[in-house]
């Protein structure tokens, strides 16, 4: 099992790799993954810290806003075992809205989906000293598979000027790593049937999946800048040989992947 340490931009870029230890120790991991990219590239680095409910810990939250001077937000659905969104939804349910509460609606057309959102701020999660703004996001799918389906998500950020859609697209981005590394790197290398052996097969094997991450990344980034009418019209390529590079090289991997 590994950390892995993702920027989302206009292509998926995996950065990092971490090893972790076993099951219950990827935390650990990822915080290793923060230390290191701070260390190389500088506090300024990293805007926002994406993460799942795992990271929604009073230690993390201080390695963010503390050592790494950066801004920390969770996406998760871990509502009965954090007290902190217990608070908001008794803030969010109550039979008169508070002005505090900022409540959002519309459609995502991108993602075929229809949302709802209440936001506020002021929320404190255990000894962390600084307050954290907390959202709640319902969402219904108005197409795919999941055609009428609705589920509930919670979000709760350092930074407390972000806007409630804002924090929802942030939300959604967190996302990016399963779909466009983890899920599309799979699609096109069949990295879950990729293993070593050896006296030193764990090591090879992160090696490998560096080197296979890497490669993945030129690829999109490759994607990402070219000109297609370019290629056509300033490098003579026939048609044919366009099409081709458009089907082996240049297929939109995030697109494949899935919006969300």
């Amino acid at each position: 099992e590994a950390s892995v340490l993702e920027i989302v931009g206009e292509h998926a870029a995996v950065l990092d790799v971490e090893r972790s230890k076993g099951k219950g120790h990827e935390l650990a991991a990822g915080e290793g993954l923060l230390r290191r990219a701070i260390k190389r590239h500088g506090t300024k680095f990293i805007d926002i810290v994406l993460g799942d409910g795992l990271y929604m810990t009073e230690p993390m939250l201080r390695l963010c806003r503390q050592e790494l001077k950066t801004h920390l937000l969770v996406k998760t659905q871990e509502l009965d075992s954090l007290l902190i969104l217990k608070d908001a939804e008794a803030l969010f349910q109550a039979p008169v809205m508070s002005r505090d509460v900022k409540h959002v609606k519309g459609t995502d057309e991108a993602r075929g989906m229809a949302y709802e959102l209440w936001a506020a701020e002021g929320f404190t999660h255990g000894k962390f000293s600084d307050t954290l703004k907390v959202a709640r996001l319902r969402i219904r799918m108005l197409k795919g598979p999941r055609q009428g389906k609705t589920e509930t998500w919670w979000i709760v950020t350092t930074d407390e000027t972000l806007t409630a859609d804002q924090m929802r697209e942030l939300a959604h981005r967190r996302w990016s790593i399963e779909n466009h590394a983890f899920r599309a790197m799979n699609d096109h290398m069949n990295t879950k049937h990729v293993w070593t052996r050896g006296q030193k097969a764990q090591e090879t094997f992160e090696a490998l999946m560096l080197l296979m991450a890497l490669a993945f990344t030129l690829v999109l980034a490759f994607q990402a800048h070219v000109d297609l009418q370019e290629l056509w019209e300033c490098r003579g390529l026939r048609r044919v040989t366009l099409a081709y590079l458009v089907e082996c090289l240049l297929l939109s991997l995030p697109s494949a992947a899935g919006l969300f």
